[in-house]
């Protein structure tokens, strides 16, 4: 059968199974989890794939809310990764659009695996923790994406639309203050005020801030700041997320970063732990692949722009290092509505959501497709990577 008869089964049968794809993006609406603690979401994914005759295998490199879903037809064939998230942002919910990224790889899996007969291996790797600490980083490390012939993602936007480009180099780090208890009215001088280690390390995050080349950016927030007025604080704890625009400089800011957070030991006499993430590298995306999803968003009726050269870091940027990868940015059509909001999140299950979820499956099953049937296509993507 040829391209365009296959792209027109494969998306009749998309349209079968839609009230399921667009039940589960409602469903992960509904039930946000935070990063590393998408137990529902992972069973739930699982579960759907199992019964669509994927083969799943749960608690992927170790993680026990990753899992990878495969569909394997003939021998010998191209296998190619759909990256889905499904992790949402504390008070938020899914303000990133995560939901409409699992629900998309999904119904384009399935759609493809319902259709194609050509010798092929369609894999759903279900990716957690993009948020904070990068669960594909880990996948990464261990191997799980470098057997991929391509990996591939569409992330909802605002309201522009831009194939590749690449992101930013970033870097988590949790601090960690132990004092000790006391009575802030009876005994205060006995305790030691872990929350003060946190507030002297921001005061020199705040002074070093004007001095950092543009591009970078240290958000911060406190995670635990002590209980009860009346008691010292024993426990303290922050969150900051850096991000420069070169690698070695994200080094050079991490060690400032640290400096500060042992200072507020230093000051207070707290201990102090620091724990580093691994980095999330710059996104590679792959020209051949990237020119092919161009190519069909435009068909798909999006006016392309071009890709900011800062944009914000996505692990997926690790997977790009792996294996021939392309993603791409694909509008809402919103109006004043910020990313990671709750009104971003609600767009997601409104008609502009649906709409980018039967967009987002058309135009990833054309790139398969094409790719799948023309083998020159992944040689040069491959070459190219």
């Amino acid at each position: 059968m040829d391209y365009e008869n296959l792209k027109k089964e494969v998306y009749e049968k998309y349209v079968e199974i839609f009230p399921d794809i667009w039940e589960i993006n409602r469903w992960l609406y509904n039930n946000p989890e935070l990063p590393r603690q998408e137990h529902e979401a992972t069973k739930k994914l699982g579960e759907f794939l199992e019964a669509q005759g994927f083969t799943v295998q749960y608690n992927a490199a170790g993680l026990n809310t990753a899992f990878i879903a495969r569909y394997t037809t003939g021998e010998g064939g191209p296998k190619i990764g759909f990256l889905a998230e499904y992790d949402a942002l504390p008070e938020v919910g899914h303000g990133c659009g995560h939901n409409l990224i699992a629900a998309s790889c999904i119904g384009a899996a399935v759609s493809l695996a319902r259709v194609i007969k050509e010798p092929a291996e369609i894999i759903v790797l279900g990716t957690p923790d993009e948020e904070y600490d990068g669960g594909k980083i880990e996948m990464a490390a261990q191997g799980l994406f470098s057997d991929l012939d391509l990996a591939i993602q569409l992330h909802p936007s605002i309201d522009t639309t831009f194939a590749g480009g690449s992101s930013v180099p970033h870097q988590t780090m949790v601090v960690s203050y132990k004092g000790s208890a006391a009575h802030t009215a009876v005994n205060p001088s006995e305790g030691v005020n872990a929350l003060n280690g946190v507030l002297i390390a921001f005061g020199g995050l705040y002074a070093m801030q004007q001095y950092l080349k543009p591009g970078t950016r240290i958000p911060a927030t406190i995670t635990h700041g002590g209980g009860a007025p009346n008691a010292v604080p024993q426990f303290a704890q922050f969150r900051i997320h850096i991000t420069t625009e070169d690698p070695d400089y994200l080094k050079e800011v991490s060690g400032k970063v640290e400096n500060c957070a042992n200072a507020g030991g230093l000051a207070t006499g707290a201990e102090v732990d620091i724990w580093k993430g691994s980095p999330y590298k710059k996104l590679k995306s792959n020209p051949v692949l990237t020119g092919i999803l161009s190519e069909d968003l435009e068909q798909a009726g999006y006016h392309l722009n071009d890709a900011p050269e800062n944009m914000a870091a996505t692990d997926v940027g690790n997977v790009s290092w792996e294996c021939p990868t392309t993603m791409a940015y694909v509008s809402l059509g919103l109006e004043k509505t910020v990313m990671h909001s709750k009104e971003f999140a609600a767009a997601t299950v409104s008609e502009k959501g649906e709409s980018f979820l039967n967009n987002a499956v058309q135009v990833m099953t054309s790139l398969i497709l094409k790719v799948i049937l023309e083998p020159e296509l992944l040689k040069k993507a491959k070459d190219a990577f």
